[in-house]
Formats: C-alpha cells, sequence, structure tokens
C-alpha cells in the first residue's frame, strides 16, 4: 500500500535552463565553426585565385574597400546575433530557433563549400 500523505519528489526546476544552456553552447560552437571555415577557406581562396572568385558581391566589395578584419568583425558580429536570436526564439518557437541556427550553420558551411570549388 502507498501512503497518500507522502508527496512525490518535487522536479528539479533547473534542468530546463541547464538543456537550453547546452542547446545555446552547441549552437554557438556549430555556427562559429562554420563561419570560421567560411572566412578561412575565403582567405585563401582570395590568396590562390583572387577577388573576383567571390560569388557574393557584398562580401567582394567588403573586402576590396574594408579589407579582411572588417569581414571577421562582421562573422563575429553573425555569430553572435544568431546565437542571441536562438537563445530569444527559443524560450517559445523552439523549431524556429532550430531553423535560425540551422540557417546560421548552413551558410557557412555552404560559404566555404563554394570557397573549396573555386580553389580547386
Amino acid at each position: 500500500m502507498v501512503d497518500s500523505s507522502v508527496s512525490p519528489e518535487p522536479q528539479c526546476v533547473e534542468e530546463p535552463q541547464r538543456l537550453a544552456a547546452i542547446a545555446a553552447a552547441g549552437v554557438l560552437i556549430a555556427v562559429a565553426l562554420a563561419q570560421a571555415s567560411d572566412l578561412v577557406t575565403f582567405m585563401r581562396m582570395v590568396d590562390v585565385v583572387g577577388i573576383g572568385a567571390e560569388l557574393n558581391p557584398l562580401v567582394a566589395r567588403g573586402a576590396t574597400t574594408l579589407g579582411f578584419g572588417a569581414l571577421a568583425v562582421a562573422k563575429a558580429a553573425l555569430v553572435v546575433l544568431v546565437a542571441a536570436s536562438f537563445v530569444i526564439v527559443a524560450r517559445r518557437h523552439r523549431r524556429v530557433a532550430a531553423t535560425v541556427a540551422t540557417t546560421g550553420t548552413m551558410a557557412g558551411l555552404l560559404g566555404a563549400y563554394s570557397n573549396v570549388l573555386a580553389i580547386a
């Protein structure tokens, strides 16, 4: 017989917060690595083939007028923006947050892929 006067153990309230922090860290790492790979392969592509191989006219213009440092700062800002957007949106709309994280990651990977193709 189960004693009904004993209340069940309270569930840990901190668990969802811990999982959210782990998810945010994962998004930050994934987006940062993808965008860094895009930047590194871009710099190599420009060194080997030239700026004319860049398919994005905004990036080509920025690299020509502002230099690689400004592009690195823009990439870092993009990583922060995507990670912050994920954290804010994930509280209520998990699928939208996942789409934001996936888009930020895939954009970097696609850029790196196109840079590698231009080098080869």
